[in-house]
């Protein structure tokens, strides 16, 4: 658990006579540094908005090479994203005695022949102690969002998880209204990394990138949530 991030990924990638991308790389230096204490929840924040940029920018490059019309697939660009912060977390200064581990997508039993599999799970020992679910936008269930996730919750709390420790987690408030600021889950249980007017790379109507407009101290307000678990 205490190995470094980027020692894991170059390990792992090696066997099969790989390498990490540069990005890959930079942002598993950020997310090291932010275990051994070296850098700020802000730093980290914006390290992972600097990976998914990036990350869109090399897929759309591609596309565009290969007369690709359709965006490539963010969604588990993001998801793999906030597992490596997670990691990092972990193994800060303030969690690393708490003996808590991330995964992701493991298949969780809810009934005979049915199972749930959550984005982010964070364990203790056996036990799943929070959940993050994770959205690119909610922009084409801007209406459904809600429902779909208190959903979620009934679930996870019908296997023995806490309903305040399930966290839904979004990349980008474009092309839908943000959770309201009346909201108490917001910041709370409800985390949108980056405001309106943003997407990964940037985007065609005009939208800066992930990096040049955050919702500031969003991780930090996540991070003090998983400190409760």
């Amino acid at each position: 658990m205490n190995e470094p991030l980027l020692s894991r990924i170059s390990s792992s990638m090696l066997k099969d006579g790989l390498s990490p991308a540069q990005e890959m790389i930079s942002f598993a230096v950020t997310c090291d540094s932010y275990s051994n204490g070296v850098i700020s929840a802000d730093d980290l924040q914006l390290g992972m908005c600097k990976y998914l940029d990036e990350s869109a920018r090399r897929s759309r490059a591609l596309s565009e090479v290969i007369h690709r019309v359709k965006e490539p697939p963010l969604s588990e660009v993001f998801t793999e994203c906030t597992i490596m912060t997670v990691d990092a977390v972990l193994r800060s200064p303030k969690f690393i005695r708490k003996n808590l581990k991330v995964t992701s997508e493991n298949n969780i039993k809810i009934d005979k022949g049915k199972y749930v599999k959550p984005d982010v799970a964070i364990w203790r020992g056996d036990k799943i102690v929070g959940v993050i679910e994770c959205k690119t936008s909610l922009g084409r269930a801007r209406k459904e969002w809600e429902n779909a996730f208190n959903e979620r919750i009934k679930i996870f709390e019908s296997v023995g998880i806490n309903g305040n420790s399930v966290f839904l987690f979004v990349a980008s408030e474009t092309s839908w209204q943000g959770f309201s600021k009346d909201d108490p889950r917001t910041f709370n249980t409800l985390f949108s990394l980056c405001p309106k007017g943003t997407w990964f790379g940037g985007g065609k109507q005009g939208e800066v990138r992930l990096s040049d407009k955050m919702n500031q101290g969003c991780l930090k307000k996540l991070i003090k949530r998983l400190e409760d678990l």
